[in-house]
């Protein structure tokens, strides 16, 4: 076999490897990402290949990219802005090195019963964790890298299920493992996540129950079911229901911060609005002597969590519009897919995950956390795989 074609079959096995370690081991993503990373840029200086880009996400990527290298240029810190750019683009690279090698569409299917396996062992560990009387967990990929993994995959689960070819073996096996991500997903207790959950879920319900049909009614009603039961469990759960409760509650110390940090951010980017201060040098920015007070207590400031204000105060208005688009032009081509019954599928997952992506990056910096990232354009290149044509 020649060198070629063996290391298309390695970096084949490195993807599905990849979706079966993204669930519950952070260690294995960054090893299997690298890996992968390595794999490709020798295949491709073997035998060069134009990559098959959608032309209005080249375009918008251009135009994201463009905007944080021209911020680079105008930043206070060049060479930690410099890092940052180089960081944001190997944090995207999975979607590219999926688009470019996964030719058969096969691969993707197998990609999402890994996936399913993957959380299934995630979310066994964190359930494990939170019936020993722990909340809070993560299991072994950590509270925020596994509750955003959560948020991306229980979309892709409840789709695929659903699917008119899915058999029902797998069928089973989809839903199994979106419920014990979300029971798992209490332990774990990211406030965040539990919004973009729900939104999704109500999002697929609506939707689903509009094209689908009769399979449609039978995906409105598990998810109706699911949906049900974690109400029901918020409200016989005292602990659930305080966490719950203080999503809305401005003198919990999270939220408290959170709020002034949001004001920070906006602050900086009003008087930086053109070019920002600078992609990763937000923490260098001198306080005012009433914001050095109002922070001292916050040793984890340095990004505002909140990923379109990070970017707006660090790459200016440019950066902040580039951003939108670039997710306008991925939901705008899911939706204009979503209406082409061989692509509704996986154009939904990509919506899907989008939505989450965005809602998630409104209370956290999740632009800037590598599993989450992963995950997303990893299944972002599953999606855009199925949509491209034959």
């Amino acid at each position: 076999m020649p060198a070629v074609a063996r290391l298309d079959t390695v970096i084949k096995y490195l993807v599905l490897a990849f979706a079966a370690v993204m669930g519950f081991s952070r260690g294995g993503i960054h090893t299997v990402v690298w890996l992968l990373i390595v794999a490709a840029a020798i295949r491709f200086c073997l035998r060069p290949f134009p990559i098959p880009l959608d032309k209005d996400l080249k375009r918008a990527m251009l135009l994201f990219f463009g905007a944080l290298a021209l911020a680079t240029l105008f930043s206070s810190d060049i060479a930690a802005s410099l890092r940052f750019l180089g960081l944001t683009i190997v944090k995207i690279l999975p979607f590219f090195i999926v688009l470019a090698f996964v030719k058969e569409r096969k691969v993707a299917e197998q990609a999402t019963i890994m996936m399913a396996g993957s959380i299934l062992i995630g979310a066994a560990i964190v359930i494990c964790q939170g019936l020993n009387g722990k909340f809070r967990v993560g299991g072994t990929l950590g509270v925020m890298d596994f509750a955003g993994i959560v948020g991306l995959l229980v979309p892709v689960l409840l789709v695929k299920a659903f699917e008119e070819k899915t058999g029902r073996a797998l069928q089973i096996l989809f839903v199994m493992a979106a419920v014990a991500a979300m029971v798992a997903m209490m332990f774990n207790g990211t406030r965040a996540v539990w919004i973009t959950v729900v939104v999704s879920c109500v999002l697929y319900a609506a939707v689903s129950l509009i094209v689908n049909g009769r399979r449609g009614r039978w995906a409105t009603l598990t998810v109706c079911v699911m949906l049900a039961a974690t109400a029901f469990t918020f409200a016989t759960s005292a602990d659930l229901n305080k966490r719950l409760q203080s999503i809305a509650d401005t003198k919990v110390k999270s939220n408290h911060e959170r709020l002034i940090m949001w004001q920070s951010a906006a602050e900086t980017f009003l008087d930086n609005w053109l070019m920002g201060v600078g992609p990763a040098t937000l923490p260098t920015v001198a306080l005012s002597p009433e914001e050095e007070v109002r922070l001292r207590h916050n040793p984890t400031y340095g990004h505002v969590h909140n990923n379109l204000l990070q970017i707006l105060s660090e790459s200016g208005i440019g950066g902040g519009v580039a951003y939108l688009f670039l997710f306008y032009t991925i939901i705008k081509t899911a939706i204009k897919k979503m209406q082409q019954a061989v692509t509704q599928s996986w154009a939904l997952i990509a919506s899907l995950c989008t939505v989450d992506f965005l809602i998630h990056g409104i209370f956290d910096y999740t632009f800037n956390i590598p599993t989450i990232m992963y995950g997303y354009w990893f299944i972002l290149g599953l999606a855009y795989v199925n949509l491209s044509p034959e």
